[in-house]
């Protein structure tokens, strides 16, 4: 066994450090996006069934556009000026 410990690289913890309130504020937003639309005073007022409804076509198109926007930046726009 070796006596040197093997430490992560500090970006490891900027990268998880950044992922976990990136999550965190995406799945806030969501719960709020919920709680305002179902809201009869200060929201939409509306049903359950109507507020799950925009809540899953808002999750399916928020994990569907990296998909068209890589087929776009892969067919169309390039590597190089994407990443720019």
């Amino acid at each position: 066994m070796s006596d040197t410990v093997e430490k992560h690289p500090i970006g490891l913890y900027v990268f998880f450090s950044t992922e976990m309130w990136e999550r965190f504020s995406f799945y806030t937003m969501l719960a709020v996006l919920m709680l305002y639309v179902k809201d009869p005073v200060q929201g939409f007022g509306w049903s359950t069934a109507e507020a799950t409804n925009v809540y899953s076509w808002y999750s399916a198109f928020v994990y569907a556009s990296p998909l068209l926007g890589g087929f776009l930046a892969d067919r169309f726009l390039g590597t190089r000026y994407c990443i720019t």
